[in-house]
């Protein structure tokens, strides 16, 4: 008979594999991605309602009450690109500011930004 107070234990692997494969280092490196993918979002959107808000003006056939609807949409649309301009431009201005050279976006696109 094989009579212990204490059974043996075996440790499993203390090695952890990154489920993200090395993508994102840091917390503010995922912020940054979620930013750039809600500013891309955004501009898409506007450019979707800038054209179907010109198709609704040119489709309007001078009816006052459907092309005063499409000029209202399309008002309301650039109010927003404009809005997502300044929001561009704030990102950059505080990246450049802070020194966060990270996730500005693609080197080819944003390369000239990076001061080197």
């Amino acid at each position: 008979m094989n009579w212990k107070l204490v059974q043996n234990v075996y440790a499993v692997s203390t090695e952890l594999e990154d489920p993200l494969g090395g993508r994102f280092t840091s917390l503010s490196s995922v912020f940054g991605w979620a930013i750039n993918i809600v500013i891309g979002v955004g501009w898409a959107l506007v450019f979707i309602f800038l054209a179907l808000g010109f198709i609704r003006y040119i489709t309007s056939r001078g009816d006052p009450k459907s092309a005063a609807g499409a000029q209202s949409s399309l008002v309301h649309t650039l109010i927003g690109g404009v809005g997502l301009f300044f929001l561009t431009a704030f990102r950059f201005i505080i990246t450049g500011l802070l020194g966060a050279e990270e996730n500005l976006g693609p080197p080819e696109i944003t390369g000239f930004l990076v001061n080197r």
